[in-house]
């Protein structure tokens, strides 16, 4: 299932599971990992759960909770404001 929000994509993988109680994973990508994450996990036989990616974050601005200097060389300075 895939749909967007505030300009975010936003990912939900899951398993058919019969009414049982299963974590939710929230996965915060740069750009868009989400799937190559789930298919490992279904690779490695993890335990069943729902991964809930959401990417197209501007990491300065979206996973910043203050203001903040450029972090390298190129970086812009974060303007998030936390309400």
């Amino acid at each position: 299932m895939e749909f967007k929000i505030d300009n975010k994509q936003i990912e939900i993988f899951y398993s058919e599971t019969e009414n049982k109680k299963i974590p939710v994973i929230i996965l915060n990508t740069f750009s868009g990992e989400g799937n190559k994450v789930w298919e490992e996990c279904q690779k490695l036989k993890a335990n069943d759960f729902i991964l809930v990616a959401i990417s197209k974050l501007s990491w300065s601005n979206d996973m910043t909770p203050w203001k903040c200097p450029p972090l390298y060389k190129g970086d812009s300075y974060c303007k998030r404001i936390c309400r």
